[in-house]
């Protein structure tokens, strides 16, 4: 769940959850809930801050960003990501499973665990590749079953990043003894 902030920020939701997501668009926090119910699509309820329903969507509210992909090559695409004040055209090698914004205007495209950030003109302006996760196989006796995985343990594992407001860069780090949290910035 994001923090209280200010500023125009749209977070990305989880898909798997029922808590609220807290979105904030033109300087006003609001609320938004994803919910499933059996054998129907996924509603989304958009509350204000004082727990009022606001509105209910059947498809992804334009607050979230609505994202239209377009092959036009063999490895590029034509992706166009709509806000509602703001909408971003951007073609590049590959496609993105999702995007964000920050208050300063900046779009986040989100690439396995790579974050593209682009300009306010849908211009890339930087990359972001978090640390890759390494595991070591556990000594197992002579006798292991050959078709059953050898378990391994933890020598470093990061998170999936977040984009913060500003556009600041987050990422849980985990080792056998310590856990942290690693922030990355942007220099302008």
């Amino acid at each position: 769940m994001l923090g209280s902030f200010s500023g125009v920020f749209v977070g990305r939701a989880s898909y798997t959850t029922r808590k609220p997501l807290h979105v904030h668009y033109l300087h006003q926090v609001v609320h938004l809930r994803l919910e499933f119910t059996k054998y129907k699509s996924p509603k989304y309820l958009l509350y204000s801050p004082t727990g009022t329903l606001l509105q209910t969507y059947t498809e992804r509210p334009l607050e979230l960003g609505v994202v239209e992909a377009k092959r036009i090559g063999s490895k590029q695409y034509r992706t166009t990501v709509k806000f509602p004040d703001k909408v971003w055209t951007i073609i590049e090698d590959g496609s993105f499973g999702n995007f964000v914004r920050d208050t300063k205007g900046n779009l986040y495209g989100f690439r396995g665990k790579d974050v593209v950030r682009f300009n306010d003109a849908g211009e890339e302006i930087g990359t972001l590749t978090i640390p890759k996760s390494e595991f070591k196989a556990i000594e197992t006796s002579p006798d292991w079953p050959s078709d059953v995985d050898v378990p391994l343990t933890v020598v470093v594992e990061y998170g999936q990043p977040v984009v913060g407001p500003n556009g600041n860069i987050y990422t849980w780090k985990r080792t056998p003894d310590k856990y942290s949290i690693i922030k990355w910035t942007w220099q302008e």
